[in-house]
């Protein structure tokens, strides 16, 4: 056998031995984010038993259709649902505090597609969802930096609200109406949001607001007491929001 077949034969034996171990990497991989997912499910199952106690308190009731949930929600800039998605797992609908008043859970198999940096470091956020008609509210989307602080480049759409450069560097707001946007977010609500220690995704749009709070595990977020939290953060959110717009 000559050298120059000898090295083919070698050559194709080690391309095969790449492609298995690749194969064999790749599934392993895979099995292993089936068993994270699989018991981050769970413990959303049980953390979610914490939130419809709460929910019931409010006088909210477990929703399974989510047709009109769905087109409202597509209301909001960057955050188009999965189209694959035919449901929401975790969704408790109803009236709180004279407004419509939504608390979604997702879970980490039902995912969505979100560019935001924190859907990959995050395991889940729990969203509350505001309808009143007393809210008129500039489209934007906000939601805090995760890995690195942010840089503002020459040609990026994010806003920058130089009275509050701390909070430019942890949020990245977006918005086309600059002017009503920047109103919003005057002190008040930039005080409030920098104040709270988890990482958040807020939206808004017309009567609609969208409150979200991120957890890197379960623990930080399964208490009745951790949940109750972030609802009334949610109902304080919007009586600011309301009294902000409200000012002349």
């Amino acid at each position: 056998m000559s050298s120059s077949i000898a090295f083919i034969l070698v050559s194709i034996v080690l391309a095969l031995l790449l492609i298995l171990l690749a194969k064999l990497l790749t599934n392993s991989s895979t099995q292993s984010w089936q068993t994270v997912k699989q018991g981050i499910n769970r413990s959303l199952e049980k953390q979610w038993e914490v939130v419809e106690v709460i929910g019931q308190e409010l006088g909210l009731i477990s929703q399974t259709h989510n047709e009109e949930l769905f087109l409202i929600l597509r209301e909001f800039p960057e955050f188009e649902l999965n189209k694959t998605r035919t449901s929401i797992p975790y969704v408790l609908a109803g009236r709180a505090n004279e407004f419509d008043f939504w608390i979604l859970c997702f879970g980490s198999a039902e995912s969505y597609s979100n560019p935001d940096s924190i859907s990959t470091t995050f395991q889940g956020f729990i969203y509350l969802l505001i309808q009143s008609d007393s809210l008129r509210i500039p489209t934007f989307s906000l939601y805090s930096f995760i890995l690195i602080p942010f840089i503002l480049l020459p040609f990026s759409k994010s806003i920058r609200l130089k009275k509050f450069p701390r909070f430019s560097r942890k949020y990245q707001l977006k918005g086309k109406c600059r002017q009503s946007i920047e109103a919003l977010f005057g002190s008040r609500l930039v005080k409030f949001l920098i104040s709270k220690p988890r990482s958040l995704s807020l939206r808004g749009s017309g009567n609609l607001l969208l409150y979200g709070k991120g957890w890197r595990n379960l623990n930080q977020i399964s208490s009745k007491q951790s949940l109750n939290n972030i609802i009334e953060e949610g109902f304080a959110l919007y009586n600011l929001v309301s009294s902000i717009q409200d000012q002349p």
